[in-house]
């Protein structure tokens, strides 16, 4: 668990530190908080990458296409169902308001869709998983405890719960891949489809007013079918691969 500790140490006190550095040269709120998690987020890549808890090589190390393919429409059909699920539960949501100014900015968009996948994949499923995975030898223990601290550190209540189930999706593919780039892919895809209903939707949700897409024909449909897409592609990933040891 030494590593994982120290990368959740590392991704933590950045983040700190980061938005320490900014407030010295803005006291604008968002403008503190783009470029306070932009400096995280190197800084965070730079030292797990100096102390070699992983290479840049393994961002997009070679995978069969057909994996490749099956694993990110699984991630993408997935969390799109988990998004509407998520939407639904009205969970508390204090950083809307911010979330919605950040979207507007292109350095915040840089960060949000790009570097934070890299650095959170790097972090969760590179270093926690494959850590977690050597201490206990048990996957489902791995991706749980992955997940949970990637829940965790989103901190948002509307954004918890469905972090965390993103992450035992994200740690499932990885542990039956052994690859980082379907998760990397897939997390990338999820922040900018979030992004973009920010900057097209003034409460950042593509749901109807009340939530309840449950009653909507519409996204009831949408839902049934990437559930059922979701089921069918984690079979045929399963019957693709076999549980990977992460390095």
């Amino acid at each position: 668990m030494k590593k994982s500790i120290i990368a959740l140490a590392v991704f933590i006190a950045t983040q700190i530190i980061g938005t320490a550095a900014a407030t010295l040269f803005t006291d604008n709120l968002t403008q503190t908080t783009i470029w306070g998690l932009m400096a995280s987020e190197v800084m965070a890549f730079t030292f797990l990458w100096s102390t070699r808890m992983f290479h840049p090589s393994e961002l997009i190390g070679y995978i069969p296409p057909k994996i490749l393919l099956t694993s990110i429409l699984l991630i993408v059909a997935s969390v799109f169902a988990l998004n509407l699920v998520n939407s639904a539960m009205d969970l508390p949501n204090p950083m809307e308001q911010q979330f919605a100014e950040m979207a507007k900015s292109t350095p915040a968009a840089i960060s949000m869709a790009l570097l934070g996948p890299i650095i959170e994949e790097i972090v969760f499923r590179r270093v926690i998983v494959s850590d977690v995975m050597k201490m206990s030898g048990k996957p489902w223990i791995a991706v749980t405890v992955s997940a949970a601290l990637f829940g965790l550190i989103h901190i948002n209540p509307a954004q918890m719960v469905f972090a965390f189930m993103v992450g035992l999706i994200l740690g499932w593919v990885y542990i039956r891949t052994g690859s980082l780039l379907p998760c990397l892919i897939g997390h990338i895809i999820n922040n900018s489809e979030a992004l973009i209903e920010l900057r097209l939707c003034n409460d950042g949700s593509m749901l109807p007013e009340d939530g309840r897409f449950y009653q909507n024909p519409l996204y009831l449909s949408i839902f049934t079918v990437c559930c059922a897409a979701s089921v069918i592609l984690a079979i045929r990933l399963r019957k693709q691969t076999a549980v990977q040891e992460p390095d």
